[in-house]
């Protein structure tokens, strides 16, 4: 029995890593001979024709055309058999995990200490999904066009599949992975110092920047900053706050300090960009 690892497999090269995010139209013979598989990437598999069994260590999946499957990283064994015009075709939809950087990608948190059998997910297509997966052999190989894409598809399938999504996920994050993710979230305005925040995550200082860095790609302390920011940039433009009322909930001391973070951040005061987004405002709406 063969043993590929996707998507490594499917890289050009071959002795290059793959891309964090990728789509490959996928076409073989479809004998229903079975093939190890070490999935490196969770992939969504968008079965078009024919049909398709997975086999997990302890969870199993069969569909045929009408159905697609959520495949979380890890070993497993595939078997693809063709029917109608003899051939066996599907759209994988492969992401890094570390893609899934914003709150709004990770719906239906769950504790980081379930310890459920690792299980595909299938989910029966409808209109936009068959849609959706056509669109994929539309797309161009353009990373930022495909983040877009699995942003797309998570947020319709929060929508609509809300539970089978968040089993999917629950697999796609590790643990530790996901009780970081919701500690710093949920404390984004509570003034923790990151060693507190480590604390909280039962990890040392040091492990704690190591594994905050690689989710989100810059150290703790300049993705506070950057939230709050955020936050900042929310209520001021959004909800017609001023700087007083908003600064002690931002984490500052007085007005004063706020407005110099805000300023090194966005390259203008409070109030310079409160007038730019109003103006912006009314000029969209003359």
């Amino acid at each position: 029995m063969n043993l590929f690892t996707l998507p490594d497999d499917f890289t050009p090269g071959r002795h290059q890593s793959p891309p964090p995010i990728a789509v490959q139209n996928y076409f073989s013979a479809g004998s229903g001979q079975t093939t190890k598989i070490r999935l490196r990437y969770p992939v969504f598999s968008f079965l078009r024709e024919g049909e398709k069994s997975v086999f997990y260590p302890q969870r199993q999946a069969h569909i045929g055309n009408d159905h697609f499957l959520m495949l979380p990283a890890h070993r497993c064994v595939m078997a693809e058999k063709q029917t109608g015009r003899q051939r066996y075709h599907s759209i994988l939809f492969y992401f890094s995990p570390q893609l899934l950087t914003s709150r709004e990608s990770l719906p239906g948190h769950t504790p980081a200490t379930d310890t459920r059998p690792v299980t595909p997910v299938a989910i029966a297509y409808d209109d936009y999904l068959n849609r959706f997966a056509e669109s994929l052999l539309h797309a161009p190989e353009d990373e930022d066009f495909l983040r877009l894409k699995l942003e797309e598809l998570l947020q319709y399938l929060r929508r609509r599949f809300p539970q089978q999504l968040s089993l999917f996920l629950r697999q796609t994050i590790s643990p530790e992975e996901s009780l970081l993710r919701d500690i710093v979230n949920r404390n984004v305005l509570s003034g923790l110092s990151v060693e507190e925040l480590a604390f909280l995550c039962h990890m040392s200082v040091a492990t704690f920047r190591r594994h905050f860095s690689r989710i989100y790609g810059i150290s703790p302390r300049e993705w506070l900053k950057r939230e709050r920011m955020k936050l900042a940039a929310r209520a001021l433009a959004g909800e017609g706050k001023s700087p007083s009322q908003i600064y002690g909930k931002l984490g500052f001391a007085n007005p004063s300090a706020f407005g110099r973070a805000f300023r090194r951040h966005f390259g203008q005061t409070p109030g310079e960009y409160r007038r730019r987004m109003s103006d912006r405002e009314h000029n969209l709406s003359d």
